[in-house]
């Protein structure tokens, strides 16, 4: 199907756009995506997130069959997510630890955001995401896990959307001032919807896990706001990653 042919298909294009941009999943051959291709694109993150969700589940079903240990699981189904996505939004983390960790103005943490180079504040959150992430899925559940591992990158991709929607940027210039342009209300509407499917799966635990992914969304905004003056396309990576983490962190919460 060729770039022409997709522009008869509207909800086609924008996920395809939107899964090429979030992972490294292959798409057919779409053309250069324009500005309205890329704004509508960001209203299809959280389906992106559930996709992703669905490939997890299912190569989560698959392990048990090969690999006995819990643990052994975990860790391959957080490579595998980091394989479908490239480590894109781990690379975002990083690169806002290091920045926002520097305790400088907020010029120099800009800079030391686009700096390429890795930084120790960087090596230590990569560290304690994933160990933390690895750990909690090793200790919940079966059916718990295949809950979280479905629903936990569709509310992170959700949450982002209110992310982009409430919060300025701190530069004008790259992806995110094309994000932020898309919204109007009716765009938080996937952000209700992964809610929903959140607390329809889990009930209270996934009421739990959704008011942890939304927690992560107000304080990581906040400190950006303080520290940049608003948000960049590595904060956005970084409140994805975050999300996640505090998703299967509260799944992992003993409720009596």
């Amino acid at each position: 199907m060729t770039a022409k042919r997709f522009s008869h298909i509207p909800f086609l294009r924008p996920f395809l756009i939107a899964l090429q941009f979030l992972t490294r999943i292959p798409v057919p051959d779409l053309g250069p995506p324009d500005d309205a291709d890329f704004r509508a694109s960001v209203r299809c993150y959280p389906l992106v997130g559930l996709f992703i969700g669905i490939l997890t589940v299912l190569f989560a079903l698959l392990l048990p069959l090969l690999f006995p240990s819990r643990l052994l699981q975990s860790v391959l189904l957080v490579a595998f997510d980091l394989l479908i996505t490239g480590g894109l939004h781990l690379d975002g983390l990083m690169d806002t630890a290091d920045g926002f960790l520097s305790y400088r103005d907020k010029a120099r943490v800009l800079d030391i955001m686009r700096d390429s180079r890795v930084g120790a504040m960087a090596v230590l959150a990569v560290i304690i995401t994933l160990t933390v992430r690895i750990a909690a899925l090793a200790a919940l559940p079966t059916a718990t896990r295949l809950s979280v591992l479905l629903v936990a990158p569709f509310l992170a991709r959700g949450q982002l959307l209110l992310v982009i929607r409430f919060n300025p940027l701190a530069r004008d210039d790259g992806l995110s001032r094309q994000a932020l342009d898309v919204f109007d209300w009716r765009d938080l509407l996937p952000y209700l919807v992964a809610l929903l499917l959140t607390v329809w799966l889990a009930r209270l635990s996934g009421f739990i896990m959704a008011l942890a992914a939304g927690a992560v969304a107000v304080w990581l905004s906040r400190v950006a706001r303080q520290r940049i003056g608003g948000m960049t396309g590595d904060v956005y990576g970084a409140a994805v990653e975050l999300a996640q983490v505090a998703t299967v962190l509260a799944a992992a919460v003993h409720l009596p």
